[in-house]
């Protein structure tokens, strides 16, 4: 599915408005994991959710820093690359509960 080009502006830094979506269901525990639940399902979608002002060649060089941050399990270096990204999104998510958010898009990069 190609990125829609409202998701930027519609939503959280790139993400579709749907993602705050996820975040208050987790913060009402609606979502079976919680928080590890928007991680997992965040993950599975971030080649399409670029930042509009990020062009595609520097998107998949951010990308593959996330991705070697989370194959090191260095939860401080994911937590800064999703709040340096995604700003707006990362600041629905209390500070408790971004390690838990990182390990689901840990979990979604396991064969």
């Amino acid at each position: 599915m190609p990125q829609h080009p409202s998701h930027a502006t519609a939503g959280l830094d790139g993400c579709p408005g749907y993602v705050r979506g996820w975040c208050c269901k987790a913060r009402e525990r609606t979502l079976r994991r919680g928080y590890r639940d928007v991680g997992y399902l965040l993950a599975g979608r971030l080649r399409r959710f670029r930042p509009d002002q990020v062009p595609a060649e520097a998107w998949a060089a951010r990308l593959a820093t996330l991705g070697e941050a989370l194959d090191r399990h260095d939860d401080t270096a994911a937590v800064g690359w999703f709040r340096d990204t995604y700003p707006r999104l990362m600041a629905l998510i209390p500070a408790a509960d971004q390690g838990e958010f990182v390990a689901g898009a840990r979990d979604r990069r396991r064969p």
